[in-house]
């Protein structure tokens, strides 16, 4: 946990499958970053920021509950940062002046198939994102106040996303409640073919880093403590758990 945040990137990082959380800022980029399958969350500062960075890459990620804003690209060279983001969570971000998505007027952001939402500023309590994305498709916004889209089809524009606010699993995502318009939202032609945890996404894609999943029948029964005792659903175990 340093001035600059829990990760500094001065020259090209990929980070997979981790969670980057509790720190004084999370992601602080000066180079090329990708996170494939993580969380960045709670942090007391910007839970990524990119300086002057020259390119980022958001799959299957989820962005929340961080302090100062959510992703900040701070850039003054025309052309750059690269900003892509896929299949991604934005929400519940808090900053001064900075938003779930707060973009430079340089380089250029693309944006599919991910979530925006509940982020706020002190200035706005409801700014899910300020600038311009360069091209949105199939991405619910919560709150269109501060940013236009280039381009794009497919969106869900200042509705309501019916996303948990609590996180869940070692990954801590966030699922889609019962209703929410992002389920079977995404386009499947560029749609990541799995979520954050890895399950297989279905033919209709849902936004975010979260697929939903109905739950399966169990396949079997263990039982846990002072017996290695096992056996298949409606069957009795062997001997007795006492």
């Amino acid at each position: 946990s340093g001035m600059y945040g829990a990760v500094y990137v001065g020259g090209s990082l990929t980070i997979n499958n981790s969670v980057i959380a509790d720190s004084g800022g999370g992601v602080y980029s000066m180079g090329s970053v990708t996170l494939n399958n993580t969380t960045v969350e709670h942090n007391d500062g910007a839970g990524i920021r990119m300086y002057q960075g020259t390119a980022l890459t958001l799959n299957n990620s989820t962005v929340a509950g961080n302090a100062g804003g959510g992703v900040y690209i701070e850039s003054y060279s025309p052309g750059t940062p690269v900003t892509t983001i896929r299949n991604s969570t934005i929400i519940n971000n808090a900053g001064y002046g900075w938003s779930g998505l707060t973009l430079s007027r340089y380089g250029t952001t693309t944006v599919s198939n991910s979530i925006i939402a509940g982020n706020t500023t002190e200035t706005n309590p409801s700014q899910d994102c300020y600038g311009v994305i360069t091209s949105a498709d199939h991405v619910l916004i919560a709150n269109m106040a501060g940013c236009t889209i280039g381009s794009g089809a497919g969106n869900l524009l200042n509705v309501d996303a019916k996303i948990s606010s609590a996180s869940s699993g070692e990954l801590d995502y966030h699922v889609l409640l019962a209703g929410s318009p992002a389920l079977g939202a995404g386009n499947p032609s560029t749609c990541l073919s799995t979520d954050q945890r890895g399950l297989i996404r279905n033919s209709t894609c849902d936004l975010g880093s979260y697929e939903h999943a109905a739950p399966g029948s169990a396949g079997g029964i263990s039982a846990w403590g002072n017996t290695s005792q096992a056996t298949a659903t409606r069957l009795q175990f062997l001997m007795p758990l006492n």
